[in-house]
C-alpha cells in the first residue's frame, strides 16, 4: 500500500464490489472501479493506489482526492491520466484528470438525451461507456446515446 488511505480502502469490504476494469495500453496500468471510487493497479510494481472516492457514497466535484461518487459503473480511458466515469446513483457523467487534479461533472439530469455535445447531455441511468474513433457511446437502461469525443 502506498498510503494509509489506500490500505483502509483496500481492506474495506467496499473494494469487493468491483464494478468495472479498464486497461491503459500506454502505461500498462489497470484501473478498478469499485462501489464509490477508482483505484489504480500498477502492473510494473504490483502496487494498488486509491485515486479517487471513499468507502461511503456521496457527491463532490473538485480535486481528485476530495471527489465523491455513488456507485460508479463504467470507466473510459480518454488518454493517460484522463477518464470519463459514469456515476450511476448521482446520475452524472464525470471527468477525471489526474494531471490537473480535477474531478468534475460534465453532464447530469433525469432524462436520457445527448445532442451531440457531451457537456450538455442529460442522463438518468448510464451503465456503460465506449469510444469508437471520435464518438463516445453511453449505454443506458433505455438505449444507446452518442456524443462527440473531446
Amino acid at each position: 500500500y502506498k498510503t494509509k488511505r489506500d490500505e483502509n480502502l483496500i481492506k474495506s469490504d467496499r473494494l469487493i464490489r468491483t464494478r468495472e476494469l479498464a486497461h491503459d495500453k500506454t502505461t500498462g496500468d489497470l484501473f478498478i472501479v469499485y462501489s464509490h471510487g477508482v483505484m489504480k493497479y500498477s502492473m510494473s510494481d504490483k502496487s494498488l493506489t486509491a485515486l479517487t472516492g471513499s468507502t461511503q457514497a456521496g457527491f463532490a466535484d473538485g480535486s481528485v482526492q476530495d471527489a465523491r461518487f455513488n456507485h460508479p459503473n463504467a470507466i473510459l480511458i480518454l488518454s493517460p491520466g484522463k477518464f470519463l466515469l459514469t456515476d450511476f446513483d448521482n446520475q452524472r457523467l464525470r471527468r477525471l484528470d489526474l494531471d490537473a487534479n480535477t474531478a468534475d461533472s460534465i453532464c447530469s439530469g433525469r432524462r436520457d438525451g445527448v445532442d451531440g455535445n457531451l457537456t450538455s447531455c442529460q442522463l438518468s441511468r448510464h451503465i456503460s461507456l465506449l469510444r469508437v474513433d471520435d464518438t463516445i457511446y453511453i449505454g443506458t437502461g433505455t438505449g444507446i446515446l452518442q456524443g462527440e469525443s473531446y
